[in-house]
C-alpha cells in the first residue's frame, strides 16, 4: 500500500489529499461519502490553523480514554484487539481522535449561542412543528376506506394504523409519529401538514404511489430546543465548510495508474 501514499487525489488550495487519506477514510467514515469525507478533514486542517487550534497531549489522551470507556475496552489488549478487528493502527486511531477534538474546537467557535440564535431567528419558519399520527399505505382504496372510517367514527386511528400501515417506524406505534419538523415528511405531505388551515385529519395524499393519511394532534410554536439547536449547529458548519471550500479551491483528479512496484 505504500506506493499509494504520494498519489494525490485531490487538492485543497495548496495542500495535497493522497490516496492514503482516501483508504483512512474508508475506514473511519463508514456509510459516508468518503472523498468528501477526506477532503472535509484537509479543510478542518486548514482552518484550524487559521484559528490557532492547537490539540494537546493531554486532550488527546482524554478523548482516547473517553471513546474507549464508550466502546466498553479497558484493557491495553481489549483496545489492540479492538483496533485489529476494524483494520486501524493505533496512529490511526489517534488521527480519528484528533480530527474529532478539531471539528468540536471549530464547531465551539462556528457555532457559538449568538450565532445560533441569529440561524433560528433567520430560518424561523423551519423550526415549526406539529404533533402528528400517520397512516402510510400502497393502495388508494385502502387509503380511501381508511379515510371514510376515521371520518364516521367506525375506527380508531391506533387501530388502523397497525393493520394497514406500511411505514414500520410508526406502525409500531399505532400511527403516532410524535412531533415533527417542516421537511421531515414527504414535500407533499408537508406542504398539507403545514399549511395554516390544516386541522384534523388530512390526506389521503399520494407520494410515488404510496397514500399517506395525517392526523394532526397539535400545532407547536417554533422553540430553541435540543434538536433545533443542533440544526442550527449544522446549518452553521454546513455554511462554514462551504465558505472554506470556495475560499481556498478543491479539485479533484481522477486517478491516475498505480506506480509500477518494479521494472518488467
Amino acid at each position: 500500500m505504500e506506493e499509494y501514499s504520494k498519489i494525490s487525489v485531490a487538492t485543497v488550495g495548496s495542500e495535497s489529499v493522497f490516496l492514503d487519506d482516501l483508504i483512512f477514510h474508508l475506514k473511519t467514515d463508514l456509510n459516508q461519502n468518503v472523498l468528501e469525507s477526506t477532503i472535509h478533514e484537509q479543510l478542518l486542517k486548514e482552518a484550524s490553523r487559521e484559528m490557532g487550534i492547537e490539540v494537546t497531549d493531554e486532550a488527546l489522551q482524554l478523548v482516547s480514554d473517553e471513546f474507549l470507556r464508550k466502546k466498553g475496552l479497558h484493557s491495553a489488549m481489549e483496545t489492540h484487539q479492538w483496533l485489529a478487528d476494524n483494520g486501524l493502527s493505533i496512529g490511526e486511531f489517534e488521527r480519528k481522535m484528533e480530527g474529532d477534538i478539531v471539528l468540536d474546537e471549530i464547531l465551539n467557535q462556528v457555532a457559538s449561542d449568538e450565532a445560533i440564535r441569529r440561524v433560528f431567528i433567520e430560518n424561523i419558519t423551519e423550526f415549526q412543528c406539529v404533533k402528528l399520527g400517520l397512516i402510510v399505505t400502497n393502495s388508494e382504496g385502502a387509503a380511501r376506506e381508511i379515510v371514510s372510517q376515521l371520518q364516521e367514527g367506525e375506527a380508531d386511528f391506533t387501530e388502523l394504523a397497525l393493520k394497514y400501515s406500511i411505514r414500520a417506524d410508526v406502525e409500531k406505534n399505532g400511527g403516532y409519529m410524535g412531533r415533527a419538523y417542516r421537511n421531515d415528511l414527504p414535500f407533499e405531505v408537508d406542504a398539507k401538514v403545514f399549511d395554516e388551515d390544516a386541522s384534523g385529519l388530512i390526506g389521503p395524499i399520494e407520494v410515488g404511489g404510496d397514500f399517506y393519511i395525517a392526523k394532526l394532534y397539535e400545532k407547536m410554536q417554533a422553540e430553541l430546543d435540543g434538536p433545533a439547536r443542533e440544526l442550527c449547529q449544522r446549518m452553521l458548519f454546513d455554511e462554514f465548510m462551504q465558505e472554506k471550500s470556495q475560499g481556498l479551491g478543491v479539485n479533484v483528479h481522477i486517478l491516475p495508474d498505480p506506480p509500477s512496484s518494479g521494472a518488467m
